[in-house]
């Protein structure tokens, strides 16, 4: 299926430095249209979860494990989580790769609890 980038995606990642007030510095490593997808259960004779996905119209970005991730949906939902997995992908009827990202649970920056 041909997807349709519809939502922004921002994704960045620690820079490894503070700025003059304590606060951690992140390095933007993408910035641009994506396709948010909801995870879920898959009813079959096994209960299935599915992480949500986010797809990326390029392979161009190089996305990190625990990269921090800001979603804007088309309907004005604003999703935050991190990098569980990152895959290039081809889609059907799509001729270049394609970025397919897994999402997880966000953590809690304070105490380091992922």
């Amino acid at each position: 299926d041909l997807i349709e980038f519809r939502d922004t995606c921002k994704i960045s990642r620690n820079a490894g430095h503070k700025d003059a007030y304590g606060n951690h510095v992140k390095s933007i490593i993408y910035e641009g249209p994506c396709s948010y997808q909801e995870g879920g259960q898959i009813a079959s004779y096994r209960i299935i979860t599915r992480s949500p996905v986010i797809f990326l119209p390029s392979n161009d970005a190089v996305i990190e494990i625990n990269d921090s991730v800001e979603i804007n949906t088309e309907t004005g939902r604003t999703i935050k989580s991190l990098v569980q997995i990152a895959r290039d992908v081809r889609l059907r009827a799509m001729k270049h790769l394609n970025i397919r990202i897994e999402l997880k649970q966000a953590t809690d920056e304070k105490n380091g609890k992922g």
